[in-house]
């Protein structure tokens, strides 16, 4: 099994505040979507990480729409989610994950959990990074996205090149075997 991770943060460094995480599990040889999760994280219950005022600008110039999946939430005791997040994480197996880029989302959430003596829910070995497919597939465009900064919505973004890149793999690996 395949998952895909995107978090939106309220800045770019490791211990910088979550406000929400979203997983994706898909099979990039079948193109087929399994199960989503969003997980939303109250940023007044992470102490010690720091708000990044140049974030918060971004944030402010952001869409209404690619706001609303934290402004108007309600989160779950932080504990509580990380604890959701996990049982989520685990809940499809081995699973290889991808991320783009994990040296962000990977970084950043396993911070996360260290900060409250929790284990992450993979191993550094099996990450994946999207930028580094987006770059063998020589593609220079922007990954179309309608609601661009809600997790589940660039997850389904990212997977989208993912799965071409296992189909033009198999068709390269289909012309070298004629």
């Amino acid at each position: 099994m395949h998952a895909m991770l995107d978090i939106e943060t309220l800045g770019t460094e490791p211990n910088s505040p979550v406000l929400s995480a979203g997983i994706v599990f898909f099979d990039p040889k079948t193109d087929k979507i399994h199960e989503t999760g969003m997980f939303l994280f109250d940023p007044n219950e992470q102490p010690g990480r720091p708000i990044n005022f140049n974030t918060m600008k971004w944030w402010m110039k952001q869409s209404k729409e690619a706001r609303a999946h934290w402004e108007q939430a309600q989160p779950q005791p932080i504990r509580v989610e990380l604890e959701r997040f996990q049982v989520f994480a685990n809940s499809h197996g081995s699973t290889t994950w991808w991320a783009n880029s994990p040296a962000f989302d990977e970084v950043i959430m396993s911070s996360l959990f260290a900060d409250y003596d929790m284990t992450p829910p993979w191993k550094f070995w099996s990450w994946r990074d999207v930028r580094t497919v987006k770059a063998f597939l020589n593609d220079t465009t922007p990954i179309p996205n309608l609601n661009a900064h809600d997790p589940i919505a660039d997850c389904l973004a990212q997977i989208r090149l993912v799965f071409r890149f296992y189909k033009e793999q198999a068709m390269l690996d289909l012309l070298q075997e004629g």
